[in-house]
């Protein structure tokens, strides 16, 4: 994944994520620094929750890689960007 600029490619699979994973609020995603943080509410299995991460960041640069055209934000979620983080939420999230 490139940067801030290539962020609005990857909304869709993350927009999937937070869709099977009712437990998960937030997803935050920083390639220039390397860094992922998730926003839960709840218990969850960490377990499944980090096989879905790695199979959507998987997904996310596949799509990169093959150069995907950027999706819309679907109705009930959200995406902004947080310095060089994209975030795509769920709209009831307050991270």
């Amino acid at each position: 994944m490139s940067g801030p600029a290539d962020s609005a490619a990857w909304v869709e699979d993350l927009v999937k994520f937070l869709h099977t994973q009712p437990g998960v609020r937030a997803v935050r995603v920083d390639p220039a620094g390397h860094k992922l943080a998730v926003a839960t509410i709840g218990e969850i299995d960490l377990g499944a929750v980090e096989a879905q991460v790695t199979a959507t960041i998987a997904a996310v640069e596949a799509r990169f890689r093959a150069g995907g055209a950027a999706a819309a934000v679907p109705r009930g979620y959200v995406a902004r960007q947080v310095g060089e983080a994209t975030e795509v939420a769920r709209e009831t999230c307050s991270t």
